[in-house]
């Protein structure tokens, strides 16, 4: 199930899904190319992905949630929203792309 899906300027599309996994996949095709340039369905940990602090419920920053959370609040995190993912994909576009497709560099 895609979350989140953003295309580069050179063509590339970096999609981010759900998958049977706990980690979340990251498939990345080319504009004019039948085949993935990239597929793997576990690529981006959960750990460090796909949550942030509650702002909301008084978590400002990572590790204050993150000692909340151990001590039990189950209100600590929230998952991250589509525009959340969005916002990561483009700020980390270039060094996904380096990263998991050799023809890039």
């Amino acid at each position: 199930m895609s979350i989140a899906t953003y295309t580069t300027d050179d063509g590339y599309t970096l999609e981010v899904f759900s998958s049977l996994y706990v980690d979340w996949g990251l498939r990345i095709s080319k504009e004019g190319e039948e085949e993935d340039v990239f597929y793997h369905a576990c690529f981006l940990s959960n750990e460090s992905h796909g949550r942030k602090p509650n702002e909301e419920a008084g978590y400002d920053d990572w590790d204050e949630a993150e000692k909340a959370a151990l001590d039990g609040a189950g209100d600590a995190f929230v998952e991250w929203d589509e525009d959340d993912w969005l916002e990561w994909l483009k700020e980390e576009a270039d060094e996904l792309l380096e990263a998991c497709v050799p023809e890039c560099n």
